[in-house]
């Protein structure tokens, strides 16, 4: 064959290009076409570049040379050695000069093979470049001439044909290899509510659609910091599941570090994971994507030994990044359902917690005669810190108590719980308010082991005497109005709150009371109760409130004083708060 005036091997021509043309692999077509280059125009050596976009630079994708590992680790700057003008001019290039300063020399070093003569030539589709073929060193030392560029640009032509079809027919392929693995992830992320059963699930998927014997999935521990194996198969040391390893060891703390995906040909010769701890894969490819939530490593997914036998390629690594997106959003989506359930849970156990609060607090007070008295608690949350309670002794004497525990939310609710029952017990005992927060004291000390306490105001009401007897553990002042006089008076003393001091002592005072008159018990979340500009409702409003609502019953005193309150507040109340009327 006469190749404008250059004698091809008829032959050998047609069976490269059969191969060429031929339903091979992208990866398996690359090497053909370097070996049909390299045979045709009868060179030491070929190679193929193709563009780096991340770093705008070219790599070397395919090398008809020993040494192709440590080659592939080069790149070419843009602007640099023959590959590079021919990339971005589009034209052929050739060297016949040993010397021409514009050889890309490194190669040369690595390989320790003299550059003498060159040609490379653009792989063009539609006019668009895609990559760059050379050839080295004319086994005869002949100089390359306009026969060989017109020889070379044919087969670069041919071949990009091929290469587009291939790149056209793999890139469909993988979308439906994709979508596919992708769909089944997904039903199985729809059934699932634990994110361990999950990645066990996607696994198996994995192996069997992409025919890989080797798989590992590693997710970060909040507890331990450390990568913690969540799923696997094909590994042959006998690990379980729940095995932790360092994030600054081996090729998963490589990857989890880096956050960059992982694609290796040839784990043995990689310069990458040289230092690294390697297993005994049955292949020589290996692949580990990072797995990243709202720009956070979580972990990462690895895969290694395919059937086949073939390396992983780009192709591969798509589909495992589309996967580990997959991972990431079944993590983040199976936490919301977790916390959901829980949530539901917590609500139930709250709605049952709040429901047996307002079972113990009382709210009928019609056993106590010739009375008029209204109680209501209004909880900042579902369950409250705030307390109160009465005794009817006898006929002529009863009791009456609020309290406030430190905090809120639930640990205050059960510690005023358990402030409550103590209070509850020794009022039933003794009629005498200190003995009661003396004796309620000692129990509350010895159970409290956080530093909680509780204020609480003790008040025992002699209807036959018209006396009251009142004792404090450090809560605020309550308020004592006598009609008739138009006079109020605080009522308070310095005791230490219940469970503060082990051995406290209480005081107590006592006041004569006339029919008509009314005692106010409180809890501070009135008073302190803020608006949007954070002023105070304060004491002075609500003893002014109280004087001029005096000759209303109990219900109404304590209504008018939630509605200002709320009104003062816009219904932004953000602490417990308990009252307790009693109109005399």
């Amino acid at each position: 064959m006469d190749f404008n005036g250059r004698d091809i091997n008829l032959k050998l021509f047609f069976e490269n290009f059969n191969k060429i043309n031929s339903g091979l692999e992208l990866e398996f077509l690359l090497k053909e076409i370097i070996i049909a280059a390299k045979h045709i125009l009868n060179c030491d050596r070929g190679s193929l570049l193709l563009k780096d976009e991340e770093n705008n630079e070219l790599f070397f994708n395919t090398i008809s040379e020993e040494k192709e590992i440590v080659l592939k680790t080069i790149k070419v700057p843009l602007g640099i050695g023959i590959a590079s003008l021919v990339f971005q001019s589009g034209k052929p290039e050739v060297v016949n000069d040993p010397n021409d300063p514009r050889v890309f020399r490194v190669v040369d070093e690595l390989t320790n093979k003299r550059t003498n003569n060159l040609l490379a030539v653009a792989l063009k589709v539609k006019d668009n470049v895609i990559g760059v073929i050379e050839v080295l060193n004319t086994v005869d030392k002949r100089d390359f001439d306009a026969n060989d560029i017109e020889l070379l640009t044919f087969i670069a032509n041919q071949a990009a044909i091929a290469i587009n079809d291939r790149t056209q027919i793999n890139l469909l392929n993988r979308i439906i290899k994709e979508i596919t693995i992708l769909y089944e992830i997904s039903l199985v992320l729809n059934l699932s509510y634990e994110f361990e059963g999950f990645c066990k699930k996607a696994v198996e998927i994995i192996m069997h659609k992409m025919e890989v014997e080797r798989i590992s999935l590693f997710v970060i521990s909040s507890k331990t910091n450390n990568l913690k194996l969540v799923a696997h198969t094909g590994i042959n040391a006998p690990i379980e599941d729940g095995l932790e390893i360092e994030i600054d060891s081996g090729i998963i703390g490589y990857v989890f570090r880096n956050g960059k995906p992982l694609l290796v040909s040839d784990i043995e010769n990689d310069p990458i994971l040289k230092p690294l701890k390697r297993n005994n894969y049955k292949s020589k490819s290996f692949l580990s994507v990072p797995i990243e939530l709202n720009n956070k490593i979580i972990g990462v997914l690895s895969v290694a030994d395919k059937k086949s036998s073939e390396q992983f390629n780009n192709i591969d690594l798509i589909i495992i990044q589309s996967v580990t997106s997959s991972v990431a959003n079944a993590f983040q989506s199976i936490e919301t359902k977790r916390r959901l359930i829980e949530q539901e849970k917590l609500d139930k156990e709250m709605e049952s917690a709040v429901s047996l609060q307002k079972s113990i607090m009382p709210t009928n007070f019609s056993e106590i005669k010739d009375l008029d008295v209204y109680a209501k608690l209004y909880p900042s949350n579902f369950v409250s810190g705030d307390f109160y309670d009465y005794t009817v002794y006898n006929e002529k004497e009863i009791g009456f108590m609020i309290g406030d525990v430190s905090g809120k939310g639930l640990p205050a609710s059960i510690f005023m719980a358990l402030a409550r029952k103590a209070l509850k017990i020794h009022s039933e005992d003794s009629i005498q308010p200190s003995i009661i927060f003396e004796k309620s004291n000692r129990n509350i000390f010895s159970d409290s082991k956080n530093g909680m306490f509780a204020t609480a105001f003790f008040l025992l009401l002699d209807k036959q005497k018209q006396t009251f007897t009142y004792t404090s553990a450090g809560h605020n002042p309550q308020i004592f109005i006598r009609r008739k006089k138009g006079e109020m008076i605080l009522l308070y003393s310095l005791g230490k709150p219940l469970g503060i001091l082990a051995n406290a002592t209480y005081k107590e005072e006592t006041f004569k009371y006339e029919k008509g008159d009314v005692i106010v018990l409180y809890t501070d979340g009135i008073i302190e109760a803020e608006n949007a500009k954070r002023e105070l409702f304060g004491e002075e409003r609500l003893y002014s409130l109280v004087m001029e609502k005096i000759n209303l019953n109990a219900k109404e005193i304590a209504n008018t004083i939630m509605d200002d309150l709320n009104t003062f507040t816009h219904h932004n109340l953000d602490d417990d708060l308990t009252l307790l009327i009693i109109k005399l």
